[in-house]
């Protein structure tokens, strides 16, 4: 009997600490590329990749980073898109990376996310609102990156 009632309440707890889950920025690194990524809990995605054989020297790879966005219907990302993130009243407009423009506006999103006062951040292209996310945990992603040319610039 009592096992039962251990049951029960771990049978209600799954989904909710699966809920958890959702809206909470997970890094990886796997096969030379280093991911940040958020979800929503509607089930878009924001994915932040970056080339990590540059921080190894490999001539060929030149610390690439590409900024994907997966939305409801759609998926979109800056090699080919124009992706705009804002958040509060500051907005990145993040396209093929490279240009001083878009590297500027990659790292900015970053380097602000310290000081963000908005709880998220609103994904759009071609002026299209596609979703929005948490900024929660952000700013502690950033603070322990390494300045590796990811998230910070590398030195």
């Amino acid at each position: 009997m009592k096992f039962a009632k251990i049951a029960i309440v771990l049978a209600f707890l799954s989904p909710l600490s699966a809920a958890a889950n959702v809206s909470k920025w997970v890094t990886s690194e796997e096969k030379g590329a280093r991911q940040y990524v958020v979800e929503s809990a509607e089930g878009s995605a924001l994915n932040f990749t970056c080339d990590m054989g540059y921080k190894n020297g490999s001539p060929d790879a030149a610390g690439e980073r590409v900024l994907f966005l997966e939305g409801p219907n759609d998926e979109y990302d800056s090699n080919e898109n124009v992706i705009t993130l804002v958040v509060g009243d500051d907005q990145y407009t993040i396209s093929s990376t490279g240009s001083t423009v878009a590297d500027s506006n990659w790292y900015g999103f970053w380097s602000d996310t310290p000081d963000a006062l908005s709880k998220t951040v609103d994904a759009y292209v071609d002026g299209k609102k596609i979703a929005s996310f948490t900024m929660r945990k952000a700013a502690e992603l950033y603070k322990s990156s390494p300045e590796d040319g990811c998230l910070k610039r590398s030195k």
